[in-house]
Formats: structure tokens, sequence, C-alpha cells
């Protein structure tokens, strides 16, 4: 919206009127977080219980970037709502400001019945340093439902590499292949020591297309020149999108053999390996 980018606080008035309108609410909430005008509050707070997240999640947005002094009683009240889609508001927005106090009244809700409830908070805890939050984290990748330990495996890029590591070993042996890719996610993100051997001993014993996919991508983000035998064996996959992925990881190692593997792709009908060039 082209008031919001304007930034002029003379704006407000309109845009809240246009917040009514839920094919504009989205817009809307992007101006308004850029403005950053504090009359916005309450009729944002009012928006927080909207069924579709798309929706939720740009209110939301609007008001970390308004940051109201009365924010922290607010959610304090939303927590206990009869409403779900306000209860997820709250976690989200105490995950983000980082509300000590609120902890283990998150905690505490993971008992819900819930699963969104579970997922934001599983999504939000890893911002407070908590030893206990950690044996939370794992009971959660040992004993939750698929969706919520994929949820935990892609929220440990935000922990502290040396608590995160014994969580990725965990999620890495889940029987679900989502929640390994997001391991691997993870595990790059942290980038240990020996990097490149976990990964090559990840990829050897993998069965999943989809997690071997994010493992050869991940080899040439890396760009370890060892990589280049290892991705070249995918090159003539009988998985398409295996061959693409492995076109994409040579490309960004910068090796002159690196080129002469792709360089054979030049003359072959196939537009998709063609573009990945």
């Amino acid at each position: 919206m082209a008031l919001g980018r304007i930034g002029s606080r003379k704006a407000v008035p309109y845009i809240l009127e246009q917040l009514e309108d839920e094919n504009l609410t989205i817009v809307c909430g992007g101006a308004l977080a850029k403005i950053g005008d504090r009359r916005a509050f309450e009729p944002l707070i009012k928006k927080l219980g909207h069924p579709n997240p798309y929706i939720r999640q740009s209110i939301i947005s609007a008001l970390n970037s308004i940051g109201h002094p009365e924010m922290k009683e607010k959610v304090k009240e939303l927590l206990v709502s009869d409403n779900p889609y306000e209860k997820e508001s709250a976690i989200k927005i105490i995950g983000y400001f980082g509300y000590e106090e609120y902890k283990d009244d998150l905690i505490k809700l993971l008992e819900e019945d819930n699963e969104e409830i579970r997922k934001a908070v599983y999504e939000n805890i890893v911002f407070f340093d908590d030893e206990k939050i950690m044996e939370i984290l794992e009971r959660g990748l040992e004993k939750e439902k698929r969706k919520i330990r994929e949820v935990i495996a892609r929220s440990l890029i935000y922990i502290d590499k040396e608590k995160a590591l014994p969580l990725i070993e965990i999620a890495l042996k889940d029987s679900s292949p989502w929640v390994r890719y997001y391991a691997v996610k993870s595990l790059v993100f942290h980038n240990p020591p020996h990097i490149f051997e976990l990964l090559e001993n990840l990829l050897i014993n993998e069965e999943s297309e989809l997690v071997k996919a994010i493992i050869i991508e991940s080899l040439g983000k890396i760009g370890n020149k060892k990589a280049i035998p290892i991705i070249q064996k995918f090159l003539d996959s009988n998985n398409k999108d295996l061959t693409l992925n492995a076109i994409s990881a040579l490309g960004n190692i910068d090796h002159p053999e690196t080129t002469s593997l792709l360089l054979r792709f030049l003359n072959s009908r196939d537009k998709d390996l063609k573009r990945k060039l």
C-alpha cells in the first residue's frame, strides 16, 4: 500500500477504515506496521482472532512493529481466551518480544489438545534460554505427532549450536522424511565441524528422495570440492528432481570440473535441465 510506504501518520484513520475489508486487511496490516502509529493498537488487537492465518500473521507483524506498552498485559488476557486463534496469536507475540514472565504459561499450553496451539508453543519456546526447554524439545521430538516434530526440527536454528546439535541428531533419525528434511536444514544452519562428512554419511544411508534432495543441495552450498564426485552420481538419476538438484548444487561449487560436468546438458532436449544451467 502506497500510503504505508510514504509512512504518513495522517493516513492512519483511512487505513483503519479499510482494515475492516478482508480483501485489504493484509495490505493494511503491512501499511500500519510501516507507519507504527499506536492508534492502530486496539483495532489490530480485535483482529487477532481471525480464522485466516495469513491475516493473523499480518496483524501480529503490525503489532510487533508498533510495540505498544500495553502489549504485555494484553497478551496475558489473550492466553486464556476461549478463541484458539487469539491464544495462538498471543503465543507468537510472546515469543517475538521474549516475555520471560510468560514462559511457564507457554509450557503449560503444551498440555492442550489443540495441535495448532502446541505447534505455536514449540515454535516460540526456542527463543527462551532455559535447560528445561531443551528437555521439552527432546520429549517433543520423541513423542509428539509428525507435524509438530517437523515444527520442532525446523525451529532448532533458533537455539544455541551446542544445545541444538543433540536435538538435531534425534530429528535426523526420525521416521518421517519431512522431519529429517528440516533436521538437515537446521544442521547446515549451525554448520558444525566436519559438516561435509556428516552430510556424506547421511546421503549414503538415506532412502527418501526428498531428504536426498536437501542433502545434495546442502553439499553444494558448503562448496567443498570433495562433494563433486558424490553429487555427480545424481546427474544421471532416474529421478529428475534429484538431477535438477545435482545441477544446482554443482553450480555452487567453483571448480573447473563442475563446468565440464554441466556443459554436457547444454544439448539436452529437456527444458527444465537446460534452465538449471
